[in-house]
């Protein structure tokens, strides 16, 4: 997948998954870019747990920074914004 970053750049995201078990888990790799240039390979393991009347989700991320090492704090912000809209569009429901 290839976006663009207003001021940042046109962004690259290729992603292989290697597991997916449905209402259990998913794993997956993936390389990100930013202007054709490799910023991070990561491996992502997300787990679904069953809660009784919800269900609790373990994302685990390994990932290697090319570069600029302080570059591990941006991605968890990201991360952690994707997982936060997730929980809004599951609040909507």
């Amino acid at each position: 997948m290839v976006g663009d970053f207003e001021g940042h750049g046109t962004s690259g995201f290729f992603a292989t998954y290697q597991d997916i078990v449905p209402l259990e888990r998913i794993v997956y790799s993936y390389r990100m870019y930013v202007d054709e240039v490799l910023l991070s390979i990561s491996r992502v393991t997300v787990e679904f747990h069953d809660e009784g009347s919800g269900s609790k989700t373990v994302f685990t991320e390994q990932g290697v920074y090319i570069g600029d090492p302080t570059s591990a704090a941006s991605r968890r912000l990201g991360s952690d914004a994707l997982m936060d809209n997730i929980v809004r569009s599951l609040d909507e429901e």
